[in-house]
């Protein structure tokens, strides 16, 4: 047998596999699957039902049922692979970071056994913990704990003679405890194995900080995990209905000393009154959005409602905590939660409060009128009616006591309206409201102005209910899918969703424009609603937004309940503008509060992915680093079918880089986030994650048709452009060629939308031929590259040699044909191979085609995973030359990267760039891309002179100048795009 019979023998396995994957471009076939397909209407979560699930495969992560089961399981799981972990001897000398403190009293062994592991179990070495038995006498739970002290140097034990109370036996537990912070832990509780390693790190990164609490979790006897506790941020107004940080906090010790440290008048409420004794000293509070914490759920427990004891000590110390804080009113025990109560006589005095209703609806402003008149116990009020002259004439006819009638004869504006009517004003308190809100209870506005006994209030918003009785208001949310949503949205009003939250008085990050109470003062210290960015739409928002930049803060409360008819008044304006003009609301909110519109506080990721039910697909917002755009500049938004370090999104971030440069405002849209995200932001660029974009969702055109252009990036972005073509200008930047034609035949509605878009460009001469064959005009707008010189690695990586080094730069598939250039490789005659190398780096998209060609690979071949760019740059300056073996590609970076470093390259015919090379002068054509020919270009470059090397490298780069220098990118990609606008605004089709 000769040897290249042996090695067609030897390598036909891989090529049976990899020529049975090439005709059906499989792998991008998922993706577009993954990218495109519809879904269901999710199920409401069942915790008990989802944790007899036995693989993930069951659960759907783009529902909220799915994501809290697989949440559930993930955590149960976590926590039976624990381990001990014990510091060496040098690390045992290391003074302990955190005293955990435990008291015990006749606790099940078992379950002490399982708490005193978890913290064995810590990676974070530098702990203590000090156990006091309160009495318990029992000498199995003595032997017990005497036996893990004298294991354990960290773990320190005392035991009293009689049973003094859980505050006395914690106290004790201080006394013992030698570290700067302390930490509480239940005798029958557990902490996940990175819970005090988290911890440290949080107050690492922040020096100042007195208090950490983090998310938790209940969990069963049998140790599984059956209900989710993520929380806010720090809410201090929340911590008056319970205490939602939770027993596991972790304290400054020397705050908790100078407090008092626990009080035994409050015992089993002793933590919530040191709780609340603590947050009167300090507001530097950090909350660690991760399940570390277990709160064991077994009778007579508290996780279990088996105290009901505790709740009069609880309330005796919320009442103290009053008396200390002078406010007026009683602590009061309610089933859902704590609240305070404040009596006529409590109230020193009633201040007049304006209660403003923008309107130009006759019959609306008379039932408001009426609505408050019939039921307001509130008796020192004004009703300012903000109106056009008209109505005020119709209204004077009729009597009227204590209402102000303000003339608005303007263009429609809500905020316009607003600021009119508070102008006209003489309350101390401001209540914008809605003329399409309706009262219920007669103690609506006591409730709402009864919140200000509370420090640095700013705004006060009440529970509002449609007319189905179901929830509309119960706080809004920021950073989902319209950028904000509305928390317990159409819940029951009585709901005790996630621990009651929408019977809790709280912080909130938005307040609601229905209805809404403000201080006068603040009112005029923040300049009231923006009439100019936010006329109508998110005035709400912005004017909350700025109330939290005071250093106030947006509360709602469940104890005031209005009905909210529908937004008829913003309806009303919109008939009457008669201006078919897009509003920008959204836009403004992007490019105004982009952290505050990204991520709310009082309503974090964790809890958005188990309770935000209007929209349960992935969506998050990830703000710029730095503002890079005029507040009154264009605006682009750019979509990409991911965000990985390959070629397409490459072109993503180039394109936004130059925009940015241009001050325009950026926003790169995907649904799937990766490495790139980090550069965008680092620009100045939004980059929001959404698993709709490319399904065609109505959020999609809502948002984007706001911005002055959109971008797709990809065959795979023509579905979001095509819902956008017509409103806005488009352009599609295709960087797929023979790829296209497969998915006419399989994904006919993607070429469908990518034949309806009016501007397409292409990156090479392969690509404009593809599209050609659909019946898809475009034009060429080649990538450019920018001519770096970056530190060689070759005296890092091996020796100098007279070797040839050989580099093979792209994602493990197929297309690339990684294999067609390995087997290359085998045929090589003995004398070239034992002086030529080649390596192969990229991340593996195709496991088992990366499996079998490695499998198959001479030792003259390595494989080197993905690589940041400064690496890639780095591997690519230190490459003799290049090959580029894809069986399909459009203008891959690597070949322009490769001409503009003059390294000798080697191209398929399939590849774009082989249309800009003349062959054997400035590079080599493959042009049968077969592993034999292959081998002979190889042989060819490793007998080439030095000269000759330096001749092509010089012709190489003299390609790379005239058609792919970041300068000619740049101005190509200016061009197409103002011509995208231009030919849009002409109304005219660039293809005609």
């Amino acid at each position: 047998m000769t040897m290249r019979n042996s090695l067609k023998k030897t390598l036909r396995p891989a090529v049976l596999y990899i020529e049975a994957r090439i005709p059906a471009a499989y792998r991008v076939r998922l993706a577009i699957n993954r990218l495109i397909s519809g879904h269901g209407n999710p199920l409401p979560y069942n915790a008990n039902l989802l944790l007899t699930r036995q693989d993930d495969a069951s659960f759907n992560f783009e529902t909220i049922e799915g994501r809290y089961g697989h949440i559930c399981k993930e955590l149960t799981v976590a926590l039976t692979k624990t381990e001990p972990q014990f510091p060496s001897a040098l690390a045992a000398h290391t003074p302990p970071h955190f005293s955990l403190l435990m008291p015990v009293y006749k606790t099940p062994i078992a379950l002490l056994e399982a708490a005193i592991h978890s913290v064995q179990s810590q990676t974070f070495l530098h702990w203590e913990l000090c156990i006091v038995d309160d009495g318990s006498m029992s000498e199995a739970l003595d032997a017990a704990l005497d036996r893990y002290r004298q294991q354990d140097s960290r773990i320190k034990y005392r035991k009293l003679d009689t049973n003094a109370g859980i505050a006395h036996a914690t106290n004790c537990a201080l006394k013992m405890a030698t570290a700067p912070f302390i930490g509480l832990i239940d005798h029958d509780d557990v902490l996940m194995p990175e819970c005090l390693a988290t911890i440290n790190d949080a107050i690492s990164s922040e020096a100042s900080v007195d208090v950490v609490y983090s998310d938790e979790f209940k969990i069963s006897e049998s140790g599984k995990v059956v209900e989710l506790f993520p929380k806010p941020d720090f809410s201090p107004t929340l911590m008056i209905n319970c205490m939602y940080t939770g027993h596991f906090s972790v304290y400054r010790k020397e705050l908790v000393e100078r407090v008092g440290a626990f009080r035994s008048k409050y015992d089993f409420s002793q933590d919530y009154d040191l709780a609340l004794r603590v947050f009167e000293h300090t507001t530097s509070v950090r909350h660690v959005a991760r399940y570390l914490y277990g709160w064991r759920a077994i009778a007579g427990s508290a996780a279990a409602d088996g105290k009901p004891y505790a709740r009069s000590s609880n309330i005796a110390a919320l009442q103290d905590a009053l008396r200390r804080r002078n406010i007026p009113g009683q602590a009061a025990p309610l089933p859902a939660a704590n609240r305070i109560e404040i009596r006529d006589a409590d109230r020193a005095s009633l201040p007049l409060v304006s209660i403003i209703i923008p309107s130009d609806n006759y019959t609306n402003i008379k039932h408001s009128i009426d609505s408050i008149r019939d039921k307001t116990q509130y008796k020192n009020y004004e009703i300012v009616i903000v109106t056009n002259s008209k109505l005020i004439s119709r209204l004077r006819e009729e009597p009227h006591g204590n209402i102000i009638f303000v003339p608005f004869d303007e263009k429609f504006s809500f905020s316009r309206k607003c600021n009119v009517g508070a102008l006209a004003s003489n309350g101390t308190y401001l209540c914008f409201y809605n003329d399409d809100v309706r009262t219920i209870r007669s103690d609506w506005l006591d409730e709402l102005v009864d919140i200000f006994v509370h420090k640095d209030v700013g705004i006060v918003s009440p529970k509002l209910i449609y007319e189905n009785g179901k929830i509309q208001y119960a706080g809004m949310v920021t950073g989902v899918r319209r950028l904000v949503g509305t928390a317990f949205h159409m819940f029951p009003p009585d709901t005790s969703a996630h621990f009651n939250f929408a019977q809790s008085v709280r912080e909130v990050s938005i307040a609601c424009g229905a209805c809404m109470v403000v201080r006068s003062s603040l009112y005029a210290e923040i300049g009231g609603f923006d009439e100019q960015r936010f006329p109508i739409a998110h005035s709400d928002i912005d004017i909350s937004f700025k109330v939290r930049q005071a250093g106030k803060s947006c509360i709602y409360t469940p104890y005031s309940v209005l009905r909210h008819i529908g937004h008829l008044s913003i309806g009303a304006s919109k008939k009457e503008a008669k201006e078919k003009v897009i509003e920008k609301h959204d836009l403004e909110l992007l490019k105004v509060w982009p952290l505050e519109t990204a991520r709310d506080p009082y309503f974090p990721e964790a809890m958005r992915s188990i309770l935000f039910v209007d929209s349960q697909e992935e969506f998050t917002i990830h703000p710029p680093q730095k503002r890079a755009y005029k507040a009154d500049g264009k605006s682009a938004v750019i979509f990409s079918h991911d965000l990985t370090s390959s070629g397409a999104p490459r072109v993503v971030l180039e394109i936004a880089r130059l925009l940015t440069r241009q001050n325009w405002f950026v926003v790169v849209t995907t649904p799937s986030d990766g490495p790139l995200r980090q550069e965008l932001t680092e620009l100045g660029v939004t980059v929001i994650t959404d698993a709709l974009v490319m399904r065609r969702h109505d959020t999609i055109k809502d948002l984007y048709q706001q911005f002055d252009i959109a971008i797709g990036n990809t065959i795979l972005s023509a579905p979001p452009l095509a819902q956008l073509a017509g409103l806005i200008p488009t352009m599609l930047y295709s960087h797929e060629s023979e790829l296209i034609l497969d998915l006419a035949a399989s994904k006919s509605q993607l070429i469908t939308d990518a034949k309806s878009l009016p501007f397409v460009v292409t990156g090479s001469v392969r690509g404009s031929n593809a599209l050609k064959a659909l019946s898809i005009p475009s034009r060429i707008l080649e990538y450019g590259v920018e001519r770096s010189q970056p530190t060689s690695l070759r005296e890092q990586t091996r020796p100098a040699s007279k070797n040839l080094r050989l580099s093979l730069f792209g994602s493990f598939e197929p297309r690339k044909g990684q294999d067609l250039a390995i087997f290359g490789m085998s045929y090589l005659p003995a004398a070239a191979a034992a002086s030529c190398h080649l390596s192969v780096v990229g991340r593996v998209l195709d496991p088992e085609y990366a499996r079998i060609v490695k499998s198959s690979a001479p030792d003259t071949v390595s494989f080197i995973g993905e690589v940041p760019f400064r690496e890639y740059a780095a591997l690519l300056a230190d490459s003799d030359a290049v090959i580029v073996p894809s069986r399909d590609d459009t203008l891959p970076y690597v070949s322009l990267d490769a001409l503009a470093s003059g390294k000798i390259l080697i191209v398929s015919a399939t590849t774009g760039t082989s249309a800009y090379l003349e062959h054997g002068v400035s590079g080599f054509v493959l042009s049968h891309n077969s592993p034999e020919e292959i081998a002979l270009v190889i042989q060819r470059v490793h007998n080439m002179s030095p000269s000759q090397r330096r001749d092509m490298s010089k012709a190489a780069i003299a390609v790379f100048e005239k058609f792919f220098t970041m300068t000619a990118f740049e101005e190509r990609v200016e061009r197409h795009v103002e011509e995208a606008v231009q030919s849009f605004l002409a109304g005219r089709n660039p293809r005609a």
